[in-house]
C-alpha cells in the first residue's frame, strides 16, 4: 500500500503511533518516507508516503478486516492523499 500525502495535506502524518497501528493491521514491514529536497527542491510533490507491505493482497484484506479503525486511522490522520493498492508477482 502506497499512501502519498498531498503537499496540503497534514503536515503532521507520521506520528509515533505509526508503528503500532501497523502492527494491528500486520503489515510485515512499514515504512515512512519524506521528500528530499535536494532532488524535490522547495516544492515537493508530497509532504511524505507511508509504505505498508503484506505478503498477499488476501492478507491486506484480512488484516483491514480485523482492525478497520487502524486503517482508517491512518488514512485520516494524512489529510489530503492519494492512496494505491498495487499487487506485484514474482516469478522464478
Amino acid at each position: 500500500l502506497l499512501h502519498f500525502i498531498a503537499p496540503d495535506g497534514n503536515p503532521d502524518w507520521a506520528q509515533d503511533d505509526d508503528v503500532a497501528l501497523s502492527d494491528r493491521l500486520g503489515a510485515f514491514r512499514h515504512v515512512r518516507c519524506r521528500p528530499l529536497a535536494s532532488f524535490h527542491g522547495d516544492a515537493p510533490s508530497f509532504l511524505g508516503l507511508h509504505e505498508l507491505w503484506w505478503p498477499t493482497r488476501t492478507a491486506f484484506h484480512r488484516a483491514v478486516d480485523a482492525a478497520p479503525d487502524a486503517f482508517q486511522a491512518l488514512l485520516d490522520r494524512a489529510g489530503k492523499s492519494v492512496t494505491l493498492l498495487a499487487q506485484a508477482e514474482r516469478y522464478i
